[in-house]
């Protein structure tokens, strides 16, 4: 159980009335592989996953299949009060995304728009990409933020019409930011995932594979297996994909599990932590962190030697490595042979990398992949873990 996670739960202002401190419940919300999941305050949860034909679909804890999509990329749902779903999907022969409401149908205009969100009063923010701009738009006051060419940005919206959303800084760095308090997180690049805000005000979002909260800092400790987007409603309540084995599950944190009597408990206590991370770089001698879906080419991925005095994080050289034990992407996918292993200065920094070999359609890397993460451990059986931003290419 993580503390931090219970300071969070404790301080939404209208969670339901309950005596004496009651234990944080991790619990399992969907039976097989899904991901992108959104909860309202309510208790129920909507998320994709496969439907019967194999196609992604929302589908809700309440009401089953919502959805009907056949375009194979229907993604990024969200829900609130009343029950209303946003989400974003292409409809052929376009290859451009657009935001659709299950109950009011189209909502975006004439350019590609994508990962909505919905408050409680019914507006519903997106970003659009228009011609040599990205901007963030809602249905009832257009065109709020220009954020220039500011790539992987998503947003949330409360019923204040306070915006939370992710784009780069003045420094090339993704951050949170907020359309009423501005930049909320600081300090180098990592991997942000998509922010939530709920009606207090309060931000939650994913970064290198864990939860944190703009209140409390670091929330889960799971190793790095929490996925990218998440959701909070105003109970403090939040889920989140989860990594489990080879895919994503739904999982809830809540201080109230009796509400969701038909979920089951997670089991994370056999999880293992990895001891520290490594960074990684991701092709660096051919097309930086592209990958080629359906290629069967070999995907090039090295682990950094970093030293502290060069101004870097941490300490660490990569002769220390065990390759036969490394693993990369959710596919879990091991190196090609052992003898391809190579060290080379790959980053320029006059340092011995290693650089890796993987068959690209080994780690099971899918369209909506954002990061992709590589484990391993060391030669006297340390734990290990890095992460990385990955572009997933041949989608269209």
């Amino acid at each position: 159980m993580s503390p931090a996670l219970a300071g969070l739960l404790l301080l939404a202002a209208q969670a339901p009335a309950q005596s004496g401190l009651a234990p944080i419940a991790y619990l399992v919300v969907s039976a097989g592989p899904s991901w992108e999941p959104s909860i309202n305050n309510s208790g129920e949860i909507v998320y994709v996953t496969e439907d019967e034909s194999g196609f992604p679909n929302v589908f809700s804890t309440r009401r089953g299949q919502i959805t009907r999509s056949t375009t194979g990329h229907l993604r990024y749902p969200e829900l609130n009060e009343d029950g209303e779903i946003v989400y974003a999907d292409r409809v052929p022969p376009s290859l451009q995304f657009q935001v659709w409401s299950a109950v009011r149908g189209l909502i975006s205009g004439r350019y590609p728009a994508n990962t909505p969100a919905i408050s409680d009063t019914g507006e519903i923010c997106f970003v659009s990409s228009e011609p040599r701009r990205v901007s963030l738009h809602t249905d009832r006051r257009g065109r709020v933020l220009d954020l220039g060419d500011s790539i992987g940005t998503t947003c949330d919206l409360n019923s204040q019409g306070e915006i939370v959303y992710r784009s780069i800084d003045g420094e090339g760095d993704f951050q949170i930011f907020s359309s009423t308090r501005r930049q909320l997180t600081e300090g180098e690049e990592v991997l942000l995932g998509s922010p939530s805000v709920n009606n207090h005000g309060q931000v939650v979002w994913v970064q290198s594979g864990e939860l944190f909260s703009l209140e409390e800092g670091q929330i889960t400790e799971f190793g790095g297996l929490v996925g990218f987007r998440v959701d909070l409603n105003d109970h403090g309540e939040v889920v989140f994909p989860y990594r489990q084995k080879k895919t994503f599950i739904i999982v809830l944190a809540t201080r109230y599990p009796e509400r969701y009597p038909n979920f089951r408990p997670l089991k994370y206590e056999s999880v293992r932590q990895p001891e520290f991370e490594v960074a990684i770089s991701i092709d660096p001698l051919g097309n930086p962190g592209v990958v080629v879906l359906g290629s069967r080419d070999l995907l090039p991925v090295a682990i950094l030697t970093t030293h502290s005095s060069k101004g870097e994080s941490f300490d660490f050289h990569v002769s220390q490595v065990d390759p036969l034990s490394v693993r990369f992407g959710p596919g879990e996918a091991d190196i090609v042979v052992r003898s391809m292993s190579a060290s080379q200065d790959v980053d320029g920094d006059g340092d011995a990398d290693l650089l890796l070999f993987f068959r690209s359609d080994k780690p099971e890397l899918g369209c909506g992949d954002t990061e992709a993460f590589l484990v391993g451990r060391t030669m006297d059986g340390k734990a290990f873990q890095g992460l990385a931003q990955v572009l997933v290419s041949g989608c269209e």
